[in-house]
């Protein structure tokens, strides 16, 4: 049995944590740690002290633009990558209307486009 924490994304870790400490594996949609390195470890340490998984469910990689990107990647267009950002353009007009104002969307860290900084609200 598992459960998914379909939570506010600061206190993925912290429910997950729960999860497993109660016998369950556990998952989310985004990266459970955003921010703190401590936490992080917690996490993994209870992985390992419970045998249980946590799984990240992240889609993103299906959107049609990146699996396409990936096909021509496969197919030797490119060359080295050494580094690869995505960012949903829907998702960063609502986030930079709310940057403005000191919110983030719907809770979530807010994170910036252009250096990939995250901080929790």
């Amino acid at each position: 049995e598992a459960i998914f924490c379909a939570t506010d994304a600061p206190h993925h870790a912290e429910h997950c944590m729960l999860v497993m400490n109660h016998g369950k594996h556990a998952a989310t949609a985004v990266p459970a740690v955003c921010g703190s390195v401590e936490q992080a470890h917690q996490l993994f340490e209870t992985v390992k002290k419970t045998g249980l998984n946590y799984m990240m469910f992240e889609t993103s990689c299906y959107h049609d633009d990146l699996y396409a990107m990936r096909e021509l990647y496969k197919k030797g267009h490119f060359g080295k990558i050494v580094e690869s950002r995505e960012v949903s353009n829907a998702f960063l007009a609502d986030l930079r209307k709310t940057i403005a104002h000191g919110v983030s969307v719907n809770n979530y860290p807010a994170i910036s486009h252009r250096d990939a900084s995250c901080t929790l609200p």
